[in-house]
């Protein structure tokens, strides 16, 4: 857990230093390495194509088995019914799986297309999918945090987190704290930033722990991401 250690610890782990930054070079190693700083979501696909998905289930097969019998032996309103209860939990399906990319793109749009960053001793702005872990990041009021970061200068540095935490009073953070309780809630984590959140006061510099879905928003687009077939034939 980064925020459980010194600022000079996750500096020497990521092999960076504050002064300099990262090279151009090195941050080509890790992008390769970690790939692009974004939220993945799913492949999309049509209504139609999401509706037949929800239909290959075994619970589905066997209702489905269920309609031939039930026709076979002339019970047609049951047949009909089956078939009713088939049918919705397939626009179930389908309707949970449009939330969800819907979702993802509302958190996609919580980041910002540019960061400043510190690179060969240079401060400079690159894009935000061009960051990489070890990158060190210049925060100042009104930015959007690129990453999660670990804080390694704050002056009067306040971050309006509710993206995340739900808080609306924005976190005072503090790079200097270090935290030693490992369960520390993600609204207590005062010397650590996090991808998407807003900084409304001051200013800093944090060192980049995690891009990408390796993030706390990260986490979050992940979950949305679950396949929901598995809960959506638990419905029947």
């Amino acid at each position: 857990m980064w925020f459980s250690k010194s600022a000079e610890t996750v500096l020497k782990e990521l092999s960076v230093d504050v002064a300099n930054g990262l090279s151009e070079k090195e941050v080509s190693i890790r992008l390769k390495k970690n790939g692009p700083n974004k939220l993945l979501a799913k492949k999309k696909k049509s209504i139609f194509r999401l509706f037949f998905t929800h239909l290959k289930n075994w619970l589905i097969y066997i209702l489905l088995g269920a309609v031939v019998i039930t026709v076979f032996m002339g019970e047609y309103v049951d047949a009909a019914i089956i078939i009713l209860v088939i049918t919705i939990n397939a626009i179930l399906g389908v309707v949970q799986e449009v939330k969800a990319g819907k979702a993802i793109e509302a958190l996609q749009k919580l980041t910002f297309p540019k960061a400043l960053v510190r690179r060969d001793a240079v401060i400079k702005e690159v894009d935000t999918e061009k960051i990489v872990p070890g990158d060190i990041l210049i925060l100042d009021a009104g930015r959007i945090i690129s990453a999660d970061i670990r804080l390694i200068e704050s002056f009067n540095l306040q971050i309006d987190e509710s993206s995340l935490t739900g808080e609306s009073v924005p976190s005072e953070k503090d790079a200097t704290l270090l935290l030693t309780d490992l369960k520390t809630a993600l609204g207590d984590r005062l010397n650590s930033g996090f991808m998407s959140t807003i900084i409304t006061n001051g200013r800093g510099v944090g060192v980049v722990v995690g891009t990408g879905m390796n993030t706390e928003i990260g986490k979050i687009a992940s979950i949305i991401n679950t396949d929901v077939n598995s809960l959506v034939g638990t419905k029947i």
